[in-house]
């Protein structure tokens, strides 16, 4: 597939490819990669080619008479409106344009980098079961602006109030101005709530692909995960186990993941728990698992966290999904000279227009 889009040629930073979407540069060398270090060849997995993100964070730039919403263009702090995404789920684009429209008529300062202006980003999420729009306000104030006619026909309105004078997206302080409390995310006929401070995946009818293959390649008894959000791999999984232990450094996940426990048969509520937990200290945990689901961030396994798994003598089976493709060779071979085999690997485009794979591969001992 080739990208006919204008913001390309702008020199928007979200696309890096505009050709040949399906069959990024990557791909050749992650072939590369298994076949030399593994005798492995790796499968690769694509979903839809546009309109695939279901949430987006976008920065509010430019004037309260011209405002511009979009990305930052590469390397710089320049703002390009994106209004015409062809990556964005079209109901993201009306949503912009739907914000734009408040902008003008409340006259809302744009944030500059110099440190003024109100308003700094938006984030967007669909909630795909019902089509509706999850907006959240990154506010340069500690005071809400007129958000009248802004009101109505969400998901749910918030806002995060952000002073701070760094590039941090999202500071700690929230509020819900209307609408529902949760947006509800299905993965492979489980339902887990988001709040709009969890991450969660952009692309999720290809993640959900992964966490299939995930369930249908996997076996085990006494299972814990490691960087687990509010659970969406570990509690796919639950009923091929006799325990699970999800762990997450972020505290706020545990309302959500308890919620999504609560929807699971009686019998596997049983079975699980969640523990708020740096993955470099899971050591003591790591007793009597055999199982182990890391899905770490993009730099990769935390050092201590590789040396724990080692040392573990009742871990057998090591589920690694990864979302850097340089951190996951270094740790592959790590663990592969750790005395583990690979038995199951994939790839999955969940970026389309990057450069960028995610890639699954369960190892065992």
């Amino acid at each position: 597939m080739t990208l006919s889009c204008i913001h390309f040629d702008e020199g928007c930073s979200g696309c890096s490819l505009n050709k040949s979407l399906d069959n990024p540069p990557i791909i050749q060398e992650a072939n590369h990669f298994f076949n030399s270090e593994f005798n492995y060849t790796l499968p690769f997995l694509k979903g839809n080619l546009s309109g695939w993100r279901k949430r987006v964070k976008l920065a509010v730039r430019g004037t309260c008479k011209k405002p511009i919403i979009g990305l930052f263009k590469e390397r710089s702090h320049d703002a390009l409106d994106i209004a015409s995404c062809q990556m964005h789920d079209l109901r993201i684009n009306e949503a912009v344009a739907r914000v734009k429209e408040w902008i003008l008529k409340e006259g809302i300062e744009p944030y500059s980098e110099s440190g003024y202006g109100l308003l700094r980003y938006i984030q967007l999420m669909v909630e795909e079961n019902t089509g509706e729009i999850q907006l959240t306000l990154v506010l340069n104030s500690q005071d809400l602006p007129n958000l009248d006619s802004l009101k109505g026909g969400w998901h749910s309105l918030w806002v995060n109030f952000n002073t701070l004078k760094t590039n941090t997206i999202f500071s700690n302080g929230w509020q819900k101005v209307e609408g529902k409390d949760w947006l509800y995310e299905t993965i492979n006929q489980k339902i887990f709530p988001l709040s709009p401070s969890y991450f969660s995946q952009s692309n999720p009818r290809v993640y959900e692909k992964a966490v299939q293959d995930i369930y249908d390649n996997v076996a085990g008894t006494h299972a814990l995960e490691f960087y687990g959000g509010v659970g969406t791999i570990g509690l796919s999984l639950v009923d091929k186990l006799s325990s699970l232990v999800i762990t997450e450094i972020n505290e706020e996940a545990k309302e959500g993941f308890l919620i999504a426990k609560n929807q699971l048969m009686k019998t596997d509520q049983k079975k699980v728990e969640f523990t708020v937990l740096d993955a470099n200290k899971g050591a003591s945990i790591l007793q009597g698992k055999d199982l182990v689901i890391v899905d770490p961030p993009r730099k990769g396994l935390a050092p201590q966290l590789l040396v724990n798994l080692f040392e573990s003598k009742d871990l057998k089976t090591l589920v690694y999904l990864s979302c850097g493709f340089d951190s996951f060779k270094r740790d592959s071979l790590l663990i592969k000279k750790g005395g583990f085999d690979l038995a199951f690997a994939k790839s999955y485009l969940f970026f389309p227009g990057t450069n960028h794979i995610e890639t699954l591969a369960i190892f065992k001992r």
